[in-house]
């Protein structure tokens, strides 16, 4: 068993890069040790930890920090630490460099172990797969399972190039800033640019995110809801919740009624916070203060707002400030500032109509660094909309019913927060729907379009029940359900059974249960009821109105006389026109008719009779006033913004090297041959599902996709993956898939093998050395970018001639077969003279392949990075956007960089003696 003390040096056989740790703490089962040259500290299990003792030998060489090399003459050991003995010198092994590269390979070779010849193969594979995909543009791009759709990917390109993202994203509803805000994240997060993030946003969105975040892109973030933060504070009188995990998503309205609780928020720290529908902060109101001190403390900042200019300029002024307050310090400059846009934008217009380039011109516009914000206009590809009311004739007494579901759903004039919803609590009362008039519309239209698949959203997970319950005694239809009660697996596997063409006819959703969701493969949405918050209602129909929709939309909306549902009804189609077309500033439209709405709705309930005179005064009064709100936001279009935030080449330029990626069929290959190696049975079917179980008998800390007790199913397949939810999409951005490498690479498989080569030039010996060219540097700099982790081969016959070019790399792995550990055993002349010879000679032509990799490493962050700091020296001097202090922070990271690379070192990776004969 290993013995552990404070300040013995360890290396991490799972993470070598991270250089020599110092053990800092132990207690009954955990360890910490701390990597100063990585500016990290790991925490291990006791009984497990993935360590290897630093310990040298007389006659090594060992560096200092200093940078001074010894030769090690004796060994001594006081308390289960080691001091070096070199001259009249006493090392103690704190004064180790935290640099020093272990050669593992050689040690077990020497020590009789090796790994046969196809593994050692397959590590190599790895290691230029690993080392390619660290120094690709397309990193961080490929995990979403998603659509590769132009605008998105432009903008989170154009956002993850800064070395300080802080932007507004603002494209209309549909657009999908929730993706782009997501692909954001994921880039920085997989790039380790970020590890800390909160994210904050209505209480309605909470779950949205959550399943887009986890669904999409394979973050599991912490919901941070009063059950996690209560138990987190009783189990420590000074805990902070927010210190629990490093990703989390809060509401807003939590957050904003608890201070306590902001104040840990700010004491947390965060490398990104996102605030998901920014507009509803106003700048008037008290929270301004704490939103204007968390962005003040956090390096990222991501706010989301389709409409920004919607609850007015200065309101929207005060968001920019939050991105950038020294840039946007003074309103009435700001208009002004707005104003002389105005000759930018009829100068584009000018071109435009001449068809000349005008990027130079976009270059001046100041705003485009911090905004972006796409339309529908410009963005093509939606489908229509077509509503069609049904006007049901119901009895006094159904009506009665219908609207003390609408009261159990949301109770206008209650206040409980902007959508006026009550919890789960007001809605515990089961519902039969046998003889609604809606379930038989409902049938009628399964009848009428017996080809077509229907969704079905309503307010709540028990209207759900009840729905499906009802109809499954009236039609013998395949029916799946979809709401919150459910696992997320077990709504992949409804949805991914609505998906197929021979599968569920209908899908019901509940409110919570269908956020998150696209459901594109249907044309048909059924509002069985309506929400009380027309934007709400918009999410509702985004379900089916988003971008990949390849046929119209046809919105269904029963309307029983005299109920809630049906003024609901009346409102948003006659006053607002929402069924028939996307509306911005549906907020602002909301807040300005909420008290008349309430009044009304609550007359209905009340009488379960309509006012007409009334109603026709708020149809009347919402057309003029959504009339003016449309004329206003065309008045403030801003031409220049719309052309700064896509611009389509770069856009198909990242979309080309995202595909190209996709159709490369090595990484399924490397997969299945790594799964091999551990036994580990595994199917791939014709249509690309990869099929495959990890079973009990593993090796121990393999990685484990999923509930141990099931196969996992996943595809390589973009296509197939987007079409399936219930389906993993591998690839290489995947925790998974990276799981699994680095599983196979820091346990050492492959890294030291024997073969046999029958050849004309027998007898003799082949060394074949591989090592790896790393700088132990912070991964936030992104030295990788230049400086990949590329495997450097080198072949060395016995006489220490460097014989490559005779022995090409592919045919040698095909040809070497394996051979026993015995002739080694049997010849100590070949481990204790040639073999040190052989590793010191291929260490020596190995750094001299660094030097010029190094070299060219250097010129390369001068032609990338010094090319980009030219540019936004020149941009400076016309965009008051850019500031100097940003051009000083690249010239700082450039100096870094150069410094990282500087100070690479070679580290071998792996060996293998191959006997000629």
């Amino acid at each position: 068993m290993k013995q552990f003390a404070p300040g013995q040096r360890w290396m991490s056989q799972a993470e070598p890069e991270l250089g020599i740790g110092t053990l800092i703490e132990i207690t009954r089962r955990r360890l910490s040790l701390s990597f100063e040259s990585s500016r990290c500290v790991r925490e291990y299990t006791l009984e497990s930890a993935p360590l290897k003792r630093v310990r040298f030998k007389p006659d090594d060489t060992i560096t200092l920090r200093d940078g001074t090399r010894l030769k090690v003459d004796e060994v001594l050991e006081s308390d289960g630490l080691l001091v070096y003995g070199s001259g009249e010198l006493l090392i103690p092994e704190s004064d180790l460099s935290d640099t020093i590269s272990v050669s593992l390979p050689g040690d077990r070779l020497m020590a009789g172990f090796h790994d046969p010849n196809d593994v050692f193969n397959l590590r190599f594979r790895t290691r230029d797969r690993i080392g390619r995909y660290h120094e690709s543009p397309v990193r961080g791009f490929l995990g979403g399972q998603i659509d590769l759709i132009p605008h998105q990917f432009y903008i989170a390109q154009e956002v993850c190039s800064r070395l300080v993202p802080r932007v507004l994203l603002s494209d209309e509803t549909g657009l999908g800033k929730t993706i782009e805000a997501c692909l954001i994240l994921h880039h920085l997060m997989i790039c380790e640019r970020i590890n800390r993030v909160l994210v904050i946003v209505p209480e309605s969105l909470v779950h949205q995110w959550f399943v887009e975040l986890y669904r999409k892109f394979k973050f599991t973030f912490r919901l941070f809801n009063d059950a996690f933060i209560r138990d987190t504070l009783l189990s420590a009188y000074d805990a902070n919740p927010f210190l629990e995990d490093q990703a989390g998503i809060i509401s807003r309205e939590d957050l904003l009624k608890d201070q306590k609780l902001r104040h840990m928020v700010l004491e947390a720290g965060w490398d990104m916070v996102v605030i998901d529908e920014i507009h509803h902060i106003n700048h008037h109101h008290n929270s301004y203060t704490f939103f204007q001190e968390l962005s003040q403390s956090t390096l990222g900042l991501l706010l989301l707002s389709a409409t920004p200019e919607q609850m007015g300029l200065e309101n929207h002024f005060s968001h920019l400030r939050l991105i950038d307050p020294e840039r946007y310090y003074d309103f009435d400059a700001y208009t002004r500032e707005m104003t002389g846009y105005q000759a930018l934008a009829a100068e584009i217009k000018s071109l435009e109509k001449n068809k000349a380039p005008f990027d130079h011109i976009l270059d001046r516009y100041g705003p485009g660094r911090v905004v972006f914000k796409n339309t529908r206009k410009v963005v093509k590809g939606f489908p229509k909309r077509e509503a069609v009311l049904y006007h049901l004739d119901t009895s006094n007494t159904r009506a009665r019913a219908v609207n003390q579901e609408f009261e159990s759903d949301q109770i206008p004039g209650s206040g409980a927060d902007m959508f006026h919803e009550k919890g789960s609590e007001h809605r515990s009362h089961g519902f039969d729907f046998t003889d609604d008039p809606r379930i038989h519309l409902l049938l009628e239209l399964l009848t009428r379009y017996p080809d077509d698949k229907f969704l079905l959203i309503c307010t709540s997970h028990q209207k759900a029940v009840g729905i499906k319950s009802s109809l499954e005694a009236l039609i013998n239809i395949n029916i799946a359900g979809f709401d919150e009660t459910m696992s997320l697996m077990q709504r992949d596997r409804n949805a991914a059974w609505f998906s197929k063409p021979e599968g569920a006819r209908l899908l019901i959703c509940s409110e919570i249960g269908s956020e998150g969701r696209n459901f594109q493969f249907s044309r048909h949405l059924f509002l069985f009821d309506l929400p009380l918050n027309p934007e709400l209602l918009e999410q509702r129909i985004g379900r089916l109105d988003r971008i990949g929709q390849k046929n119209d939309i046809f919105i269904h909306v029963p309307c029983l006389n005299n109920t809630a549902y049906a003024l609901l009804a009346q409102w948003y189609m006659d006053g607002l026109n929402l069924f028939n077309t996307n509306i911005n500033g549906l907020h602002q439209i909301y807040i300005r008719f909420r008290e008349d709405l309430d009044h009304l709705l609550s007359q209905i309930v009340t009488t379960h009779d309509q006012d007409s005179m009334k109603t026709e005064k708020l149809i009347r009064e919402s057309k003029e006033f959504c009339s003016r709100m449309r004329t206003m936001l065309k008045k403030g279009r801003n031409i220049l913004l719309e052309l700064n935030s896509f611009k389509p080449e770069p856009a198909r330029a990242l979309i080309g090297q995202i595909r190209e990626a996709d159709r490369d069929e090595t990484l399924q290959t490397l997969f299945c041959d790594i799964l091999d190696v551990y036994d580990i049975d595994h199917d791939l079917s014709p249509n690309q599902k990869l099929r495959f179980r990890v079973h009990e008998q593993v090796e121990e800390g393999f990685p484990i996709p999923g509930p141990p007790d099931r196969p996992h199913i996943a595809t390589f397949k973009r296509k197939t993956a987007i079409s399936r939810e219930d389906l993993d999409f591998f690839n290489l951005d995947h925790p998974y898939i990276q799981k699994v490498f680095d599983f196979f690479i820091q346990t050492g498989k492959g890294n030291c093998a024997l073969g046999r080569l029958k050849t004309p030039n027998a007898p003799g010996l082949l060394l074949d050395a591989v090592f790896i060219l790393e700088s132990i540097v912070p991964a936030a700099l992104q030295v990788q970018r230049f400086l990949p982790p590329l495997p450097i081969r080198v072949i060395l016959d016995h006489e220490t001639r460097d014989v490559a070019k005779d022995y090409p790399f592919e045919w040698l792995d095909a040809m070497v077969e394996n051979d026993s550990s015995q002739w080694l055993q049997d010849l100590p002349v070949v481990r204790q003279e040639v073999l040190p010879g052989l590793l010191d000679a291929a260490e020596s032509v190995a750094k001299i392949q660094a030097d010029q990799i190094i070299n060219n490493a250097g010129q390369n962050v001068d032609d990338v990075m010094g090319r980009e700091i030219s540019r936004l020296a020149s941009l400076s001097r016309v965009n008051p956007g850019i500031k100097p202090e940003e051009i000083d922070h690249a010239r700082i990271v450039v100096a870094r960089i150069h410094e990282a690379i500087d100070s690479a070192r070679i580290r071998m990776d792996a060996l293998r003696l191959i006997r000629l004969e």
